[in-house]
């Protein structure tokens, strides 16, 4: 057993704490103070998620990339818990406990069961053609292995598949809530899938650990869903007889729907722009708003997800840190700026 093994996870740290951890440090930025001192940023993580760590020296020849030992202490900056390192040193694979740093989606079966049940449920043939198209065998493959986050929740082989699932479920039954009728139902149910396609591109697994790509930082994934869906109706337009066999009609009967067309890619384009207050000046500049009801009606519920993803990140940590067992409520999550009520799913352990 390594003597790294140990951990406290990222997730749980807090100000006051002394830090003798390995971590994957991701990111090493040279930087200098006003006064002219040389300091370091790092992006350290582990299987709970990512911090930002200072360094209050020189750079001194630390990888990015690799496995560290890190000596020192958690400071409080800007209501968030901050590791600030005294000494860090690489070490070796086999010094750490891989589990450290492993991020797995559990019932990752299960999630690809749902993805072929709501896939199977397509009954107009624009909608059809076009997911099947984006989804074919190999690109569905890297799909369901892609992280959809740097965070604990998603960043994890499965991860893009898991949130896309569980969106669909919400906005499936808000559609039932409001009545919508069926071909704007197939509509968002096959944009909270197409909409995390572009994490294929955005993000990566490297040494179990989630990054974002340089494609993920210039476009986002948004974008290069929307990609996807034009590459989808060239393919389409280019081959009338995939173009039949994936909608389901006879060639002769086979045409692209023009208006399920710009109300997929508005979904698609739109989705991540939930966290927008209304009418607020980022909401002016951003480039794509919801302006139809479904569009709302999916941004909302991939901005619930991500931030009850968030939640359930805090929470977890509290168990994976041994928190007080006679505490009812969760250490204090400098994340999301408060404690919760410990859930049944800590007794399991």
């Amino acid at each position: 057993m390594s003597e790294y093994y140990n951990n406290v996870p990222l997730a749980s740290v807090s100000p006051g704490m002394v830090v003798e951890f390995a971590y994957y440090l991701v990111e090493v930025s040279e930087k200098t103070t006003r006064q002219g001192k040389p300091y370091c940023d790092l992006k350290i993580r582990d299987k709970t998620g990512m911090r930002i760590a200072k360094y209050w020296n020189a750079f001194d020849g630390f990888k990015s990339c690799s496995y560290v030992f890190i000596k020192g202490h958690v400071d409080e900056y800007a209501n968030a818990a901050q590791v600030v390192a005294k000494e860090i040193v690489n070490i070796n694979e086999s010094e750490i406990d891989i589990e450290d740093f492993m991020m797995i989606v559990d019932g990752i079966e299960e999630y690809k069961s749902t993805f072929e049940d709501y896939a199977s449920q397509f009954t107009n043939p624009t909608i059809k053609a076009v997911f099947k198209t984006i989804f074919a065998d190999k690109f569905k493959e890297s799909f369901i292995a892609a992280p959809a986050s740097e965070g604990a929740r998603y960043g994890a082989s499965g991860g893009a598949l898991m949130q896309s699932c569980r969106v669909a479920c919400a906005a499936e039954q808000m559609a039932y809530s409001y009545d919508i009728e069926k071909t704007k139902k197939e509509l968002l149910i096959a944009a909270s899938f197409i909409a995390n396609s572009g994490k294929v591109f955005s993000y990566e697994l490297r040494d179990f650990i989630p990054m974002v790509t340089l494609k993920g930082s210039l476009y986002g994934d948004p974008a290069m869903a929307y990609q996807k869906i034009i590459f989808a109706i060239i393919k389409l337009k280019q081959n009338p007889k995939l173009a039949k066999e994936f909608a389901g009609v006879k060639e002769e009967e086979w045409s692209l729907n023009d208006d399920i067309i710009i109300q997929l890619t508005h979904l698609v384009l739109s989705s991540k722009s939930g966290g927008i207050d209304p009418a607020s000046k980022g909401e002016r500049m951003s480039s794509v708003l919801p302006q139809t009801f479904e569009a709302m009606i999916l941004s909302q519920c991939f901005l619930s997800d991500d931030r009850a993803a968030l939640a359930f990140d805090s929470i977890k940590s509290c168990e994976l840190g041994n928190s007080d067992p006679n505490d009812p409520f969760t250490p204090y999550d400098f994340g999301t700026k408060r404690r919760y009520v410990k859930p049944n799913f800590l007794d399991s352990k």
